[in-house]
């Protein structure tokens, strides 16, 4: 069992037995806690084979703060099957986490090809099952492309994942797929570089096709940092300099770009983000970041309750009886909200 549980095969079936937990949790909800002794299976592996259950990293201490709000978070919340799906699901989270931390460097390329597969899976799910004419995209180009396809795609699959969602996933895994587009050029291998091609294009066009312009953004933002490093490891090698520094001095000067173009647009970042493509909700997503900031002081400690931000900010807020936003549109406000 100890020589099992130490192969990298195992390390790389944790991943995917993990992430399939992920994603039955996320469809089946209803599971809850009868999903959970399956989803632990690797670590009662390892400690059958007299290892200790998961491999141990500097923020375990953090993690174990943040489960434990999450626990307080589902216990507080006003609607208790909503935040037991949520809380499963930041449950499947950090079994990710720790699934990650344990693979060996063997794994990096299996590892970068698995992610890059679920995210074409992802874009393709998001293509065949999502509902333009219901929720129409943000851009008008998009959505008459949208249409089109949907009047000719098969209809097969059931169920759907919101365009937020799936653009954040999709930003997510693209880079992996660059990576590996990379790592196939440089050892000539044709299958492999034709696969990623045909993913990436998949993936971009689920991409396109989200209008999320958040995950546009966060992915360019990350490709343009990840430009830097690799125009910094050039800079280096031509002037005996050191890449860290460099790379930390370009950081700091696209900062100051990026703030002084924030400062000197007339109007400031709010007519700056109008400028997106597709309508302008800038001054949406400031009221509402403001105004879930007042929520905070009346649950400091315990927080409102996973899955709430929806129920407090329409009642406490908007004082209306039905939803009006369903998430802060702020990852880091609905945290601090749902669990102090």
């Amino acid at each position: 069992m100890h020589r099992f549980v130490e192969n990298h095969w195992f390390a790389l079936s944790e991943l995917v037995w993990v992430m399939a937990a992920g994603v039955t949790w996320a469809l089946v909800p209803q599971l809850g806690w009868r999903l959970l002794p399956v989803a632990l299976l690797p670590w009662l592996l390892r400690l059958a084979g007299g290892q200790f259950p998961f491999k141990r990293t500097r923020f375990d201490f953090l993690i174990l703060v943040f489960l434990l709000t999450a626990v307080v978070g589902a216990w507080a919340a006003y609607d208790r099957e909503a935040a037991l799906a949520k809380f499963y699901l930041l449950v499947a989270g950090m079994l990710l986490f720790y699934a990650l931390a344990s693979q060996p460097k063997d794994n990096v390329w299996l590892v970068a090809g698995l992610f890059a597969a679920f995210g074409a899976g992802v874009a393709i799910f998001f293509l065949l099952t999502y509902d333009w004419q219901t929720d129409p995209a943000k851009i008008n180009l998009i959505q008459q492309a949208a249409v089109w396809w949907m009047g000719r795609r098969p209809n097969f699959l059931a169920g759907t994942i919101h365009h937020n969602t799936a653009g954040g996933i999709l930003a997510i895994t693209a880079p992996f797929l660059i990576a590996l587009l990379s790592y196939a050029s440089r050892g000539r291998m044709i299958l492999l570089t034709v696969w990623v091609l045909m993913a990436g294009a998949l993936l971009i066009i689920g991409l396109l096709f989200t209008t999320s312009r958040g995950a546009w953004i966060g992915l360019t933002a990350g490709l343009g940092v990840w430009v830097l490093w690799l125009v910094s490891g050039k800079l280096s090698g031509r002037f005996q300099w050191k890449r860290s520094g460099l790379f930390g001095v370009g950081i700091m000067v696209s900062c100051i770009l990026v703030f002084g173009l924030f400062a000197l647009y007339p109007g400031g970042v709010i007519d700056l983000a109008g400028e997106l493509a597709g309508p302008d909700s800038a001054v949406t997503r400031l009221d509402l970041a403001q105004n879930g900031l007042k929520l905070l002081g009346d649950f400091s400690f315990s927080g409102g309750g996973l899955g709430a931000f929806a129920g407090l900010y329409s009642h406490y807020i908007r004082a209306i009886p039905f939803f009006y936003f369903d998430y802060s549109h702020n990852l880091l406000l609905d945290i601090a909200l749902e669990q102090g």
